[in-house]
């Protein structure tokens, strides 16, 4: 388990309150997963080897590796993982303010690759070719 901080967040679409996981700024190659519902976390890590086998894959236009790693996540409790904070009322990503007030800690797990890391390397190659062409334009 890894040590986070919970944050306050708003979000812009329903206007809830609500926190989310964060390692903050100093956290170099870890970035915090969120479940599709905004209430489950887990923590990704671009040093591990599943993500050095992503990073190999990716090209210069790849602005970073945490949509990769998220979309190539097993799920927890059956939702699926993303790189983005997600407000657990509306499920929206559209955020009025986040990172703000530090509301306790918490404990989160690491992220896992089950299923992805049994993939060939043709077939890994083709899945990040298929989550590139399916993520929006950032």
């Amino acid at each position: 388990m890894n040590a986070a901080a919970l944050l306050a967040a708003k979000c812009a679409s329903c206007r809830t309150e609500f926190h989310h996981a964060s390692f903050g700024d100093l956290a170099y190659g870890e970035a915090v997963l969120s479940t599709s519902d905004g209430r489950r976390f887990a923590r990704a890590s671009a040093g591990s080897d599943f993500a050095q086998r992503v990073a190999n894959l990716l090209t210069g236009n790849d602005r970073t590796i945490w949509p990769f790693l998220a979309a190539l996540a097993d799920p927890i409790d059956g939702l699926a993982m993303t790189h983005r904070i997600v407000c657990p009322a509306c499920r929206s990503t559209e955020l009025e303010s986040w990172g703000g007030t530090r509301l306790g800690l918490t404990e989160i797990p690491d992220v896992t690759f089950t299923a992805s890391e049994r993939l060939t390397p043709t077939e890994l190659a083709n899945r990040v070719a298929a989550i590139r062409h399916e993520l929006p334009g950032d």
